[in-house]
């Protein structure tokens, strides 16, 4: 009775954090073989918790890495599929960002880039999700989120980046303009390579126009007038 008492609450702790679980809370043991069991497990879910950031969390700016970030759209796509339900992903590409790292330093530019994820995530819903796709771009997951309310959230960050300024040390500072490209969809239409592929191709759009602007993928038109290049 004495050891079930003692051991069995950490047996199941264990099995919860063997399951992925690593903050669940341990039993509070003091001295003799429980107090080192407890101590030895919360040892090993700590290092657990820190390989899974390791793998999950870029570097440099603290958000998802790429493959982190795609495993989450996965995720998004099936839920969105089962239950019919709008998604929308954002690509966003900080403009002209070679200049930066020649004119000031890639320092500089690592401070751009932290900026910027810093940006992105404080305006996110607490369901969205931003990672960072590639050098200089992130891509932003949005569940429940239609056309409409994609470009709206789209446009507000544009300007929210737009005005903001990166300290670089000293007094000086540096700002820099994104490209977003947005593409959605509704439940059993979506696929992850077609939503990375338009998002893609809506943000290289944005940038082909002008740079500084949202643009919203559309299938081409067979019979427009001026039908569109690839």
């Amino acid at each position: 009775l004495w050891l079930r008492a003692r051991i069995v609450p950490v047996v199941r702790a264990v099995e919860r954090i063997a399951e992925g679980d690593v903050e669940t809370p341990l039993p509070r043991l003091q001295g003799g073989l429980g107090g080192r069991l407890v101590d030895a497990v919360a040892a090993v879910a700590r290092t657990l918790a820190e390989t899974h950031d390791a793998a999950t969390t870029d570097r440099l700016t603290g958000i998802a890495n790429r493959p982190a970030i795609l495993a989450a759209l996965f995720s998004e796509v099936e839920r969105a599929a089962r239950y019919d339900r709008p998604l929308a992903v954002a690509f966003v590409d900080i403009d002209l960002f070679k200049a930066v790292n020649d004119t000031y330093g890639h320092e500089v530019g690592d401070v751009v880039l932290r900026g910027v994820a810093a940006t992105i995530r404080a305006n996110l819903r607490a369901a969205d999700t931003v990672g960072r796709y590639g050098g200089e771009e992130f891509m932003v997951i949005l569940p429940e989120t239609d056309v409409d309310a994609a470009a709206a959230f789209a446009e507000k960050l544009r300007q929210l980046i737009l005005g903001a300024t990166f300290a670089i040390g000293g007094n000086g500072a540096v700002s820099v303009t994104v490209s977003i490209g947005v593409a959605t969809g509704v439940g059993r239409t979506l696929r992850v390579e077609a939503l990375v592929r338009d998002a893609d191709a809506a943000m290289y759009s944005a940038k082909a126009l002008g740079r500084n602007q949202v643009y919203l993928f559309e299938e081409p038109d067979e019979d427009a007038r001026v039908p569109r290049a690839p």
